[in-house]
């Protein structure tokens, strides 16, 4: 008799240990999104609340730093939420040129709700799992990111360095064409300039 919670374990026994990995934070991920998109807050504007309710009062420019992405793409961000009433700026009392962010009451209040839902959903992840099995668990979960630490990273010889070369490449020669180009379009409309003016 066929059995679809037997099939299911079947194939999760055929996926490797990474493959499964990932599916548990995709399906974690899509539960806890869930309930943010529900809030109103979009998938992209989490870190930034998450940095500001860890480190409440810090700058646009550290904030940009730590998320890896230029200050106006912040500042897009920040004023969004600033219009929902979850984060607000300040101009540093020192100097006037940085601006402060920091949570609003508002903002505080929804960070906690998300935290207690984000608990309630880990809560139902690790049932059925016995104290000493989390204990385990955790161990190697420990071990595993250690492990990962130690493998070299060789960005010669990975496809996102040889794509980023290729991509660097073909900048160069558009700007190279771009250049010719204009030199061209500067030695045609000169000649054509001064023929004009041989003719009057």
């Amino acid at each position: 008799m066929w059995c679809p919670e037997e099939e299911k374990k079947e194939k999760r026994e055929e996926k490797s240990m990474p493959a499964l990995f990932m599916e548990i934070n995709r399906q974690y991920g899509m539960r806890c999104m869930q309930r943010i998109r529900e809030i109103g807050i979009q998938q992209g504007q989490m870190p930034i609340i998450m940095i500001v309710y860890r480190h409440n009062g810090c700058s646009q420019k550290e904030i940009a730093e730590w998320m890896g992405v230029t200050p106006p793409t912040v500042n897009v961000s920040i004023q969004r939420l600033e219009k929902a009433d979850i984060v607000c700026r300040k101009r540093d009392d020192k100097d006037q040129r940085i601006m402060r962010v920091y949570l609003t009451e508002n903002g505080r209040k929804i960070v906690e709700e998300l935290q207690q839902e984000s608990k309630a959903v880990e809560k139902v992840m690790f049932s059925n799992f016995s104290e000493a099995e989390l204990c385990l668990l955790r161990r190697f979960f420990g071990q595993i990111l250690d492990n990962i630490s130690e493998i070299p990273v060789k960005l010669k010889n990975t496809w996102w360095s040889r794509l980023r070369k290729l991509y660097q490449h073909v900048q160069i020669k558009i700007i190279l064409s771009v250049k010719e180009l204009t030199r061209e379009f500067k030695q045609t409309y000169i000649l054509k300039i001064g023929k004009e003016g041989i003719k009057q």
